[in-house]
């Protein structure tokens, strides 16, 4: 069962394809296997992507650091627009891709551009068809090209007279990896933030004063409040999340971090 749009599963897609050529161009000549297995380098950025494409089906595990490809690159966005993803498994390709993509390429960085030798017009034209198109009517795009104007269709950019920012849907991932700060997230009013922060019990006020940097924040604020008040324990995320409450960790880190916002 799946509760992905029809847009979500076509930037699934595109982002799953860019990450299997991005692994193969890294990693082919890093310890290459001879039976075409890559190693991971014990690196976390590549670990957690070669982990989301082994969970998609495109890689197996062979051994810790090993994997071994199983689909083929040109094959991997019909394979998986052809699966029924769930949420979770959405939201940790889109992590892999926030960390290996935007944080340590920097390829997905703010103010990218689809390429200068592109016609405007052909441009556009895609952006508006793109919902009708499949993916092999893509041909004369690069996988990222693809994967930007995915990311633009679905929500998480926006259009830019230059290029492309990220919007207010990548939030969770990229304030949770240190990409953005709270102060670029919409918070809850001054008054909301107050009262959450007097139903507090003094522990958790003390680890999210000791807390400053916005992505340390927010993930003690994730794993600490349940939504309706602080948990016994905290309960660390294993992935960012749509269904965090930002807001609320934008205005509760002004209300407890003031001193940031002067």
């Amino acid at each position: 069962m799946t509760d992905l749009t029809p847009i979500d599963r076509d930037l699934a897609a595109a982002i799953a394809a860019w990450l299997a050529e991005s692994m193969a161009s890294d990693l082919g000549d890093a310890l290459p296997g001879d039976d075409g297995t890559l190693h991971d380098l014990g690196q976390s950025t590549y670990e957690v992507s070669c982990a989301v494409l082994a969970a998609l089906g495109v890689y197996e595990r062979v051994q810790q650091c090993v994997w071994r490809p199983v689909v083929a690159i040109e094959d991997v966005a019909d394979h998986v627009a052809s699966l029924t993803l769930d949420r979770l498994l959405f939201e940790q390709l889109i992590d892999a891709f926030v960390i290996h993509g935007v944080g340590f390429s920097g390829i997905f960085q703010e103010g990218t551009t689809i390429r200068a030798d592109r016609r405007p017009d052909r441009r556009e034209k895609v952006v508006l068809r793109l919902d009708g198109m499949t993916n092999r009517a893509h041909r004369h795009l690069d996988r990222r090209e693809l994967v930007i104007i995915r990311l633009h269709v679905a929500g998480f950019l926006t259009a830019m007279t230059e290029g492309f920012a990220w919007a207010y849907r990548g939030c969770p991932w990229l304030v949770y990896h240190c990409l953005w700060d709270l102060d670029r997230v919409p918070p809850v009013s001054a008054e909301d933030a107050s009262e959450v922060a007097a139903r507090l019990p003094l522990r958790a006020t003390d680890l999210l004063r000791r807390t400053g940097d916005s992505c340390h924040f927010l993930g003690v604020f994730i794993s600490g409040w349940s939504g309706t008040g602080w948990r016994e324990e905290l309960n660390g995320p294993e992935v960012p999340s749509e269904s965090w409450d930002m807001p609320l960790a934008a205005g509760l880190h002004r209300h407890i971090h003031p001193d940031r916002y002067v």
